[in-house]
């Protein structure tokens, strides 16, 4: 899906309108928002399938040039009165056109996005000038179903995600559903006894001879011990071969056998 897994995904209210930064809008702030989603798609959507946006883009300005004018006039004007003086108003607008604008390029829902915004473009060409504010109020529809159909798509994800960790638990030595998809071996991981590095998992560094961390800038391997403790094997007398070999006992004969089978009878004593 392309999407963190910390997203936060606006709420719907009780009137089931999305809190996104195009609730509650008035015509002339659909309007600009309109042309600033043409924008984003023009600078963004540069795949050969979508070459017509930036052309429609483009003949969208012009043809629109005055109608844009007084809906960019009559948003300064909102926020103006909205919050007192003209220096507060234009920061507020700036704040939340820099939300729009955000809001247009989220990568999950790009394709979609910019499949939309082709759409409308080659309709934006045939729209008269007096027509602009009906056309915009359908146009900012249009690009906000792309939006909640992403929305309700990752929600059922979460919701499935979370059923399947109710019911099977959530692998181990990895952090829950809400935390981020990726992970970073931290100073502190614990190594398991098979020599797999657990995540997440606090230990006392003076236990651990490696730290695991990764340093940024090199490349992305985590150093897991895998050697072998050295065992010392001493030469077995229950029996020997021919020659000068001798037969080594390892430790699982040993831990089956009895110390008569392994060493042999004890010697005579010599007093």
């Amino acid at each position: 899906m392309g999407a963190s897994a910390i997203m936060t995904i606006p709420q719907v209210a009780p009137d089931g309108v999305r809190q996104t930064v195009n609730a509650y809008i008035t015509p002339a702030q659909t309007t600009w928002n309109v042309r600033s989603a043409l924008n984003v798609a023009a600078l963004n959507c540069l795949a050969d399938e979508h070459a017509g946006i930036l052309p429609n883009y483009k003949l969208f300005l012009e043809n629109f040039d005055k109608p844009l004018d007084k809906a960019n006039d009559a948003v300064e004007a909102e926020f103006r009165e909205k919050y007192g003086d003209r220096k507060t108003g234009r920061a507020e607008l700036d704040s939340y056109m820099t939300k729009v604008y955000n809001y247009f390029t989220m990568p999950p829902a790009k394709a979609e996005f910019c499949d939309a915004a082709l759409e409308l473009s080659n309709e934006s060409v045939m729209v008269a000038p007096a027509d602009l504010e009906s056309f915009s109020a359908r146009a900012l529809t249009r690009f906000e179903g792309v939006f909640e159909d992403f929305f309700r798509s990752f929600e059922r994800y979460r919701t499935n995600l979370a059923t399947w960790d109710r019911l099977y638990g959530t692998p181990a030595g990895l952090y829950p559903s809400y935390q981020p998809s990726t992970q970073m071996a931290e100073a502190d991981t614990m190594q398991a006894d098979d020599g797999v590095r657990l995540l997440n998992a606090p230990v006392d560094a003076a236990n651990s001879e490696q730290s695991g961390a990764v340093t940024l800038g090199t490349d992305p391997v985590l150093n897991v011990p895998q050697s072998t403790p050295d065992v010392a094997v001493e030469p077995s007398t229950a029996a020997t071969s021919q020659g000068n070999g001798v037969t080594i006992v390892l430790p699982e004969t040993a831990a089956t056998s009895t110390p008569e089978e392994i060493q042999g009878p004890p010697e005579p004593d010599p007093s």
